[in-house]
């Protein structure tokens, strides 16, 4: 449990520290007071990738993000995520996302493909519970995001049964 914590409050950490400061492995053993090496076979066992993976990949989705909700310049987005230089910006981003930072402000398709979020290990999610509301009217733009859910499948079953048990009556 503690290991767990820790982990969470690490990837806490990060999350809250991208756009404020550069984070590394050597920031990350200080804020946690474990072993560089401990850290790293502890992270990479409960998230999945190494810890230097999940930073980049944290900043290329933050980077994302920005490209598409703000105005902000290459340069600017770059600085902000503590990139080298814009150059170095738009090579890792093209790396992960396939597209150039300008192709994908200006693409049609926001593509979250490639993209990491926020990952904490052992949440539970809440309980589905389906309402029925009087039928209304609803405008604008459909929007479709598809997440992996981090449970188990044993986990998930009984809920996704009990999900569809109410849409089939």
């Amino acid at each position: 449990m503690l290991k767990i914590m820790a982990v969470n409050a690490i990837t806490q950490y990060i999350e809250e520290n991208l756009e404020v400061s550069p984070i590394n492995i050597d920031t990350l053993v200080e804020y946690s007071g474990y072993s560089r090496r401990y850290l790293q076979i502890l992270f990479k066992k409960c998230i999945g990738m190494p810890v230097g993976r999940y930073i980049q990949l944290r900043r290329i989705t933050r980077a994302a993000v920005l490209l598409r909700l703000s105005g902000l310049s290459l340069v600017s987005i770059s600085e902000r995520l503590f990139y080298d230089s814009q150059q170095t910006f738009t090579r890792e981003f093209k790396k992960h996302s396939g597209f150039t930072p300008l192709q994908y402000r200006n693409g049609n398709i926001w593509s979250f493909q490639n993209m990491t979020g926020h990952r904490d290990v052992g949440s539970m999610f809440p309980r589905p519970k389906l309402l029925h509301m009087e039928e209304r009217s609803f405008y604008g733009e459909k929007l479709c995001y598809e997440e992996q859910i981090p449970l188990g499948s044993s986990e998930i079953s009984p809920q996704w049964s009990r999900v569809e048990k109410l849409l089939s009556m």
